[in-house]
């Protein structure tokens, strides 16, 4: 069996797939995250008169908690290790994020199904930490995720699009 974190951590790569796909992108995992990094999304633009990228990717290092937001709420808070919020906010060859997933806290709620529909509760933001300074914390630094960006195939498609054309993901 696994357990609660296993459950968040596998919900949280679902979800992840789910938005890349609807959104026209690849997903792929990698099989060690030494560099922070869980996916990579990547994209082909074979529009000749596109003026940017051919291929072009994004990095997303994935996670998951439980916290129910209040109406209005405009920023979270998520414990991030320190090390992933190093390796995320140093310079790369390719822009990458933190995504988290917010579940609510009645674990019965994380996902249901019916003949109809498969319903995962609550939805997963993301954040850019490139050029971010560097922190005295030893072990977690409180990331504070907007409720504005949220990662759905419409963001992932603007930032793909941004990321095509060398553009600051930034900007979002």
């Amino acid at each position: 069996m696994l357990t609660e974190n296993d459950i968040k951590s596998e919900l949280s790569n679902a979800y992840v797939h789910a938005v890349a796909s609807r959104a026209g992108f690849r997903c792929e995992w990698l099989r060690q995250d030494r560099d922070s990094i869980d996916a990579e999304i990547s994209g082909r633009n074979t529009n000749q008169g596109h003026n940017g990228l051919t291929h072009f990717s994004l990095g997303l290092q994935i996670k998951a908690t439980t916290q129910n937001l209040t109406n209005g709420q405009q920023q979270f808070a998520f414990q991030l290790p320190v090390k992933n919020y190093d390796d995320l906010r140093l310079p790369s060859a390719f822009p990458r994020i933190l995504v988290v997933l917010l579940l609510p806290t009645d674990e019965s709620l994380w996902l249901t199904h019916t003949p109809d529909s498969l319903i995962s509760k609550n939805c997963a933001y993301w954040h850019f930490f490139a050029g971010s300074p560097p922190t005295p914390n030893v072990q977690t630094i409180s990331a504070q995720l907007s409720t504005s960006r949220t990662f759905s195939p419409n963001s992932l498609r603007e930032m793909m699009g941004l990321i095509s054309r060398q553009e600051s993901i930034n900007v979002l």
